[in-house]
């Protein structure tokens, strides 16, 4: 029978003791970090979870060209199995387009050895997905030197959107080229006014009206081709045609060329761009109204209109029944053969007499 002496029972107890402490705590400790890994297993999940949902593929591009990416970057390559090797993407298979394949290679060469980030459009070649790949330097905790993280973008509809709305553009610009064209090639002065109802825009017809050396100095010195009709400014009139929104056309007085002339003038509202304006020369028609109403026939010596009459038709003869008989210019003091009002009124009161 082994016995023990008392010191050396202490001294084991005491090793028993120390050996259950240090395998509680170890026990605590495994469990303790256990929590912390399944937490922090969580949060990688999550995490993942994440980067699958967003918009954006990730993808780590090592030194030695070894790829890391989900597999969302299969499907989007239109490709059967995930690529192992960047190659494979920028290779004539690898699901791009030649043309977007050879820049993209270009980019990861300089972000590879310079260090460049780069911004790149890629082309599906097998659908109608847009890319965009944003890719820079990795972090070194990430990869070695060399390597490349890249953020991969579908922009198919946005892309589309950006196509669409440059195709808009273009029209626009074109019939905007096509209407500034239009407007100054016109034989009439046209102009805008902005929304101080100054002068912003006018075309070749204004300037030479105004006799101006070229539109810049009209615009610089406000010229104004209208004269102010009965207290109304033609800035105050183009107000006006702003505040109402809709378009106000008045006959005003213009001096066009040093000389005075009767024009009408148009002023149509333009939103918030101002108003716009033109002018059509009426001082021909006016004129042409004056020589044709009684008092001015009578002044020019216009009898009135041909006069139709009943004829008499020899035999053989091929004139028509009903020939027109003009009458001659009215001489002063002496009465038409035609006893209308209108004649008898050029004829004057001492015909009407007679």
């Amino acid at each position: 029978m082994i016995t023990l002496s008392l010191t050396a029972t202490v001294m084991l107890g005491a090793l028993m003791a120390l050996w259950l402490a240090g395998a509680i705590w170890a026990i605590a400790t495994g469990w303790s970090m256990r929590r912390v890994a399944s937490r922090g297993r969580t949060q990688a999940d999550r995490l993942a979870a994440l980067l699958e949902s967003a918009p954006a593929i990730p993808v780590l591009v090592r030194a030695d060209g070894r790829v890391e990416a989900p597999e969302r970057l299969r499907q989007w390559l239109g490709k059967a199995a995930m690529p192992a090797f960047i190659s494979e993407v920028t290779a004539a298979d690898g699901g791009l387009t030649p043309d977007s394949a050879t820049a993209f290679a270009n980019d990861l060469v300089a972000a590879q050895r310079a260090g460049k980030s780069f911004t790149r459009p890629l082309a599906a070649a097998n659908s109608h997905r847009t890319m965009l790949a944003r890719g820079a330097p990795a972090n070194p905790m990430l990869a070695a030197p060399g390597g490349v993280m890249l953020w991969i973008f579908d922009v198919t509809e946005s892309h589309s959107e950006i196509a669409q709305l440059t195709g808009e553009r273009d029209g626009y610009r074109d019939a905007l080229s096509a209407l500034s064209t239009l407007v100054e090639a016109a034989p009439m002065p046209m102009w805008l006014r902005g929304p101080d109802m100054r002068l912003s825009l006018v075309n070749s017809a204004y300037v030479h009206a105004v006799e101006a050396q070229d539109a810049a100095q009209v615009v610089l010195e406000g010229v104004e081709l209208l004269e102010a009709q009965d207290g109304m400014t033609p800035d105050a009139a183009a107000r006006t045609a702003a505040q109402e929104g809709r378009r106000l056309t008045r006959m005003v007085p213009a001096t066009v060329r040093s000389e005075r002339r009767s024009v009408q003038v148009v002023d149509v509202p333009v939103g918030e761009a101002g108003v716009a304006g033109f002018a059509i020369d009426m001082q021909e028609l006016e004129e042409a109204r004056t020589r044709i109403s009684p008092a001015g026939a009578c002044a020019a010596g216009y009898a009135g209109p041909p006069v139709f009459r009943r004829g008499a038709v020899r035999a053989g003869s091929r004139v028509s029944v009903r020939q027109p008989v003009l009458f001659q210019p009215v001489r002063p003091g002496r009465r038409p053969s035609d006893r209308r009002a209108g004649v008898r009124a050029c004829a004057g009161p001492d015909a009407r007499r007679g």
